[in-house]
């Protein structure tokens, strides 16, 4: 399978690119992956035949069915599996031989969340010529974030300047989709206006719920108790869940020890957090979170709350005095 960089993916369904037999497109911005099966369905032309399979409800014999069957009318035939990372040995297995040498009248089309390189049918891809072709979408950099908003901003017929793209980028940064609906969004409140302004974007894309949950573990991890108390107070009062406000505090901890294991390994901190998936204002805040607080303090974080999601799951114990005991030994650990 070629492995190919995105402007390789870019020439091929481009206007004259030539298409191979078959694209795996998988990573981490899913935005990026549908808008590249979208050009490849518009490539494909007119009176397309799409037969679509799913990882999670795969029947390997319809699909090679599927594979065998001669397109009605001579029209061009696509078959596409999609969420494949949960197909299990045995379907890759059966489907593998047809996936290596695909028939000539069919283009086959697999994404996936990832690509796992131990698995033996992903070495067996990555094997393969260069018909097959990989492609990963990787999470944008600002300047390639930039491009993608004047992008979409053409799309509904409107101009973006650079400081509503900046701004954008510290709300929505880095991912496409939610760039994607802020734009959306800002280009209807703007009604007949030509140009998406800052004013606009300001008006429709509010603070979200993650953005409440870090101004809340910043603040704990500043030691700062009454901002801390109030801030849950207030997300419990919205109508937050104990169980999925701990969620997202699980999963900042966890990202924090991935910017400290960075710092200990001597990466880059901007592919560091990068790597996170974050706004770029959530992960620096994180990345000042996990100095403060350190190794001891972000593994004794991680211990406290999945005790506390051992106590939600199985105790009767009232959710959110389980939540504020919590929150006051995070506290404690901050202030010790």
């Amino acid at each position: 399978m070629a492995s190919l960089r995105e402007q390789e993916i870019e020439k091929d369904l481009g206007r004259g690119g030539k298409l191979r037999r078959a694209y795996y497109f998988y990573g981490p911005e899913d935005f990026k992956v549908s808008e590249w099966c979208r050009r490849l369905r518009q490539r494909m032309g007119e009176g397309l035949e799409v037969d679509r399979f799913h990882g999670d409800d795969f029947s390997s014999a319809e699909f090679l069915s599927a594979s065998q069957n001669l397109s009605l009318f001579g029209a061009n035939r696509l078959v596409h599996l999609g969420d494949a990372d949960r197909l299990n040995a045995k379907d890759w297995e059966t489907i593998l031989p047809t996936l290596l040498a695909p028939p000539e009248d069919k283009l086959f089309l697999i994404t996936s969340q990832g690509l796992d390189a131990r698995k033996k049918h992903a070495q067996a891809l990555l094997k393969a010529p260069a018909e097959i072709g990989v492609g990963k979408a990787e999470r944008c950099e600002d300047r390639d974030f930039y491009a993608w908003g004047r992008e979409l901003a053409g799309r509904r017929k409107k101009k973006i300047s650079a400081p509503t793209l900046e701004l954008l980028w510290r709300l929505v940064g880095p991912s496409l989709g939610e760039l994607d609906q802020a734009i959306e969004k800002s280009a209807l409140f703007g009604g007949v206006d030509p140009n998406i302004e800052s004013a606009h974007v300001e008006a429709v894309v509010v603070a979200t719920r993650e953005e409440a949950v870090f101004a809340f573990t910043n603040a704990m991890a500043s030691g700062q108790a009454s901002q801390t108390m109030g801030d849950l107070s207030r997300l419990l009062e919205q109508g937050e869940e104990p169980i999925a406000l701990l969620a997202l505090l699980g999963k900042q901890y966890r990202s924090m020890l991935e910017i400290l294991a960075g710092r200990e390994n001597q990466e880059r901190p901007e592919e560091v957090l990068r790597g996170l998936g974050l706004p770029p204002r959530f992960a620096k805040l994180l990345e000042q979170q996990a100095k403060r607080l350190g190794w001891e303090g972000v593994r004794s974080g991680l211990v406290s709350i999945r005790a506390t999601d051992l106590v939600l799951k199985s105790s009767a114990e009232p959710p959110r005095l389980a939540l504020e005991r919590l929150t006051l030994s995070l506290l404690d650990n901050k202030n010790s």
